[in-house]
């Protein structure tokens, strides 16, 4: 017996929740164990961040930067 749920949004609000993860980037570190700290630490110093960052961990070894407010952090991100 399968159960769909389903929650209906407004489209304002909708877009309000979407907003701080528009320019995400998921992160996935391929053949090493790493931690969040680490991870989070690593990815400051390869990107040069000025700024913090706000990262969340969304698990299966899977984490998700979010909040870019410094744009070498972001066009550096996008060439790894």
């Amino acid at each position: 017996m399968t159960i769909d749920s389903k929650v209906i949004i407004n489209p304002f609000v909708f877009k309000g929740l979407c907003l701080p993860w528009q320019d995400a980037l998921v992160i996935k570190v391929v053949g090493k164990c790493i931690n969040f700290q680490m991870l989070h630490d690593q990815v400051t110093k390869l990107w040069r961040l000025v700024v913090g960052f706000d990262m969340v961990d969304i698990g299966n070894k899977y984490f998700m930067a979010v909040s870019y407010t410094h744009l070498r952090a972001h066009e550096t991100s996008l060439h790894l």
